[in-house]
């Protein structure tokens, strides 16, 4: 399609449905580096008890 075919206001329309998308995953990011740091905490936790016994 070409770009002097859409509205301004369709691109601006789109570009804040992207932004969106854009915060949305970065939100997902955030959650999933948290997820990761605990697992990685219980899993040294895991491996201290495994040395310990």
């Amino acid at each position: 399609m070409n770009l002097d075919e859409i509205s301004k206001e369709d691109l601006i329309k789109e570009n804040e449905h992207l932004q969106k998308l854009i915060n949305n995953l970065a939100s997902k990011n955030a959650q999933l580096a948290v997820t990761i740091s605990n697992l990685e905490v219980v899993n040294q936790q895991l491996q201290n008890k495994g040395e310990n016994q």
